[in-house]
């Protein structure tokens, strides 16, 4: 029987708009994972090989897919009004475990 091992993850810096705030972590096999939190006690866990470009859910073993989400620029002179700026994200998800992300994400408030 393998041994389990605990995986220490460490939250990713992102901004506090961003659609996707991950953990991230490796293991002593130098595998990457990458954490996020779907509400409540839910979790969901990518992986990606040691050497490989793919990550994989470790809950179904599909391959992970990306999406743009749009956040809109509010700085603007008026309260909710902006340049037309808007800041893309690339937010990654499992097509069978995930819905997929809406495109119009959170705004982005003025500084």
């Amino acid at each position: 029987m393998a041994e389990t091992k605990e995986i220490d993850f460490k939250k990713v810096a992102t901004p506090h708009w961003a659609a996707f705030q991950p953990e991230h972590a490796f293991d002593d096999e130098k595998n990457e994972f990458l954490r996020k939190n779907l509400g409540g006690d839910k979790t969901i866990v990518y992986k990606r090989d040691a050497g490989k470009e793919d990550w994989k859910c470790m809950t179904c073993g599909s391959k992970i897919i990306v999406t743009r989400v749009a956040h809109t620029v509010r700085d603007g002179i008026f309260p909710l009004s902006g340049s037309g700026k808007v800041k893309n994200e690339d937010v990654p998800y499992c097509p069978k475990c995930e819905e997929k992300p809406a495109f119009h994400g959170q705004s982005i408030p003025p500084r």
